[in-house]
């Protein structure tokens, strides 16, 4: 028998993920015959963060992330994770920035001022962050993930809340941009997407701009990462991923871009390097154990310098999420921080994944 568990803490929205001006991100995909790339700029002040083994077989039930009690009319969603995935996160477990599930499925999210989410309904609620770990651990294709809108609704934001646009590919080549605008999600799929790319603007915008633009020179992240599109050739798979790398390298914001980040979906492995740990590191999920009933696995992706990173993996702790949370949350939040009812918040964030069960 499965036990529901609810969580009773509330985020704080108008401080979760809100702190600073929006910062810019790019995710791109390269697609041709043998070669499915997707490549993710991760623009932000901050550049500490770990990179996550998460489980098939797990039962969740989603966190409560508001402030406001209306939002949470309802029921969270609860599920069990169909797929093992591999997630980079800054500010915690369960709430990845993006990440690459086993089958091959890459939900990737930038930031979007404009974003609207809907209002309360009868559907179950989920965190915007959370719903990536949602996807990665119920889904394998790109169709599924835009079905799912029929199943769950994103907890609306207030106040000065981040919202986020998301970015998703699968090893069948398909691709999408899935959007929020007036309460409703707005989707961009394959034949609908003249260019494979994503940043901070609403993709109508995006292609807006490019056609009037793509003949003349012009500084735009967007533009530029569909010049690149326009013009890359496949020669092997490890000159493509370099290219994707130096794709990302001229995309990216002096000062801010802390991550570079290359799926290589038809081989299942991620590529990517930070500022402050510039070489390359592989993960091929091939080697990952992703069942239930061996430890959560965590790597902290400042720390280690060889190119093969499965071997430095270590179980994963509530006190590496508490000390991910504090360090991400001390240089993102330092005005609020301090207050004792923040610290509360934090230690609650960090203990929600011990909520998690093997089934």
């Amino acid at each position: 028998m499965v036990c529901r568990i609810t969580i009773t803490f509330v985020f704080i929205t108008s401080i979760l993920f809100s702190p600073l001006p929006l910062w810019s991100c790019t995710t791109f995909n390269l697609i041709g015959n043998d070669y499915n790339l997707v490549g993710k700029n991760y623009d932000w002040p901050i550049g500490n963060g770990m990179l996550l083994i998460n489980k098939r077989g797990l039962y969740k039930t989603a966190m409560r992330a508001s402030n406001n009690e209306d939002d949470l009319k309802g029921n969270p969603a609860t599920w069990i994770s169909k797929y093992g995935s591999v997630t980079f996160n800054q500010y915690g477990r369960e709430l990845p920035t993006g990440g690459i599930n086993e089958a091959g499925l890459v939900v990737e999210s930038m930031a979007l001022r404009s974003t609207v989410y809907p209002t309360p309904d009868s559907r179950p609620f989920i965190h915007r962050s959370q719903w990536k770990q949602y996807q990665l651990d119920n889904y394998r294709t790109v169709n599924e993930v835009i079905k799912s809108d029929s199943e769950i609704r994103i907890i609306p934001t207030h106040k000065s809340g981040t919202a986020i646009h998301y970015f998703i590919s699968d090893r069948t080549g398909r691709c999408a941009i899935i959007e929020f605008i007036d309460g409703k999600m707005v989707t961009y799929t394959t034949s609908q997407m003249p260019v494979r790319a994503l940043a901070n603007d609403t993709y109508a915008e995006s292609i807006e701009l490019w056609e009037k633009n793509k003949d003349i020179t012009y500084s735009n992240r967007f533009i530029i990462a569909a010049r690149h599109l326009g013009t890359f050739k496949h020669q092997n798979m490890d000159t493509s991923i370099m290219k994707a790398f130096s794709i990302l390298v001229d995309l990216s914001q002096q000062g801010y871009t802390k991550w570079n980040i290359v799926y290589d979906i038809n081989n299942l492995t991620v590529s990517y390097r930070t500022e402050s740990n510039p070489g390359i590191h592989i993960l091929e999920l091939q080697k990952v154990d992703f069942s239930c009933g061996t430890p959560i696995q965590a790597l902290d992706i400042n720390e280690i310098n060889g190119r093969d990173v499965i071997k430095h993996f270590t179980p994963y702790s509530l006190l590496k999420n508490s000390n991910l949370i504090m360090k991400s949350f001390r240089e993102t939040y330092n005005d609020a921080f301090n207050t004792s009812s923040f610290q509360k918040l934090l230690g609650r964030i960090a203990k929600y994944p011990d909520t998690i069960n093997c089934q």
